[in-house]
């Protein structure tokens, strides 16, 4: 599941955590690359947000078009959870007991062992 979240991530922290599309996809790709290493099966993207995203195209990215609070309970059930520092992703991880991870810069770095669960 991933949590693209902008809106006042604009001006928050001199919008430290606001990223462009590109910057998501490139999280994807690279998680997905991470995950082909350890498992067989195709691996999908769920992206949750109130916004039009504009990914290059790809087969494994789908668009929940969901109110909010399906959009919550469907990351739930998600394996893994990234986007920026939110408290809807820590509460999806938390009622899902998922793994989740922050993106907190550009890189575009990420690993398995990068995510964490969110503990009461």
């Amino acid at each position: 599941g991933v949590h693209i979240r902008r809106g006042d991530y604009n001006q928050w922290k001199g919008g430290k955590y606001y990223f462009v599309d590109d910057i998501y996809e490139l999280y994807i790709n690279n998680l997905n690359s991470q995950l082909k290493s350890h498992c067989s099966k195709k691996n999908i993207f769920v992206i949750f947000s109130n916004e039009v995203i504009n990914f290059k195209s790809s087969e494994n990215i789908l668009h929940s078009k969901n109110p909010w609070f399906i959009d919550h309970h469907l990351m739930s059930h998600c394996d893994y959870l990234i986007g920026p520092p939110s408290t809807f992703t820590l509460w999806a991880s938390y009622i899902g007991k998922k793994k989740y991870f922050h993106l907190l810069n550009e890189s575009g770095n990420i690993s398995l062992e990068d995510f964490s669960y969110c503990r009461g």
